[in-house]
């Protein structure tokens, strides 16, 4: 598998796992995704973003170019945490 075939795959189970959890827990816990867009091609990229619960679901990434998500956007810097732009 390509690298953003294994990608995608790993990104099914981890949301796999978020409904799982979701289910028994009775309510929706907070998604990390570590530089989740940077193997993926656009395609992928916006059915990522389609499947995404609604909800708390932190993104990393280490250009902020690689989001295609709206959201409140931080910026880690020199070890300061700085808001960049508030959510919609």
């Amino acid at each position: 598998a390509s690298q953003g075939e294994q990608r995608s795959m790993a990104l099914a189970m981890r949301l796999g796992a978020y409904e799982l959890v979701r289910n028994s827990m009775g309510t929706p816990p907070v998604l990390l995704l570590d530089d989740v867009f940077s193997e993926l091609d656009s395609g992928r990229v916006d059915g990522v973003v389609e499947l995404l619960p609604a909800g708390q679901v932190l993104v990393t990434t280490a250009r902020q170019d690689d989001v295609p998500m709206k959201g409140t956007t931080f910026q880690v810097a020199e070890g300061l945490v700085t808001e960049v732009s508030a959510g919609v």
